[in-house]
């Protein structure tokens, strides 16, 4: 199963995230493969057309905190996003982060790949991880409760339901 990671810059459309998964998943030879989440940092969570963009494609949307992030090994750190929001990778530490933090890391299978468009104001990467029914699960355990922005918090792994209004589902 895989999980999207998405950095965000303030402002970025749906459509551009959508468009960018898309190609980044078949332009990886993925374009089939289940995807059980899209994830991304804290301080990203509401931006609307992140949400939207989740929504649009019927995934969850888990946002860490910057230090869970931070402590994740990822191959193109950047000290402006370190700047911005603490952790000097969002798309790559969050896909690898994926569900649930402390639980196992994904294997990276696409880095931090820029947003489609002239302007690009996104970047997605996408890990493989192999049990994130029990990820799920366990964000579940941890006794979620949901915000005005429909983003849920379990502890440090928030999750925004897309439909219902219930967590793993």
């Amino acid at each position: 199963m895989l999980v999207v990671g998405v950095g965000a810059a303030r402002g970025v459309t749906a459509e551009e995230v959508v468009g960018t998964v898309r190609a980044v998943l078949a332009g990886a030879g993925l374009a089939g493969s289940p995807v059980v989440a899209l994830a991304t940092v804290r301080p990203r969570a509401d931006e609307a057309g992140l949400v939207a963009a989740a929504k649009a494609m019927g995934l969850p949307l888990y946002a860490h905190d910057a230090r869970d992030l931070a402590g994740v090994s990822v191959p193109n750190p950047s000290e402006r996003t370190r700047a911005a929001v603490g952790t000097p990778g969002v798309a790559e530490a969050a896909a690898r982060v994926g569900t649930a933090v402390g639980g196992p890391l994904g294997v990276l299978v696409v880095a931090k790949t820029r947003g489609v468009g002239a302007r690009a104001r996104c970047t997605v990467a996408v890990a493989r991880h192999v049990a994130p029914a029990e990820a799920a699960a366990s964000a579940v355990e941890f006794g979620v409760i949901c915000d005005e922005v429909g983003v849920l918090s379990a502890g440090s792994t928030p999750v925004c339901p897309v439909e219902n209004g219930a967590a793993g589902q």
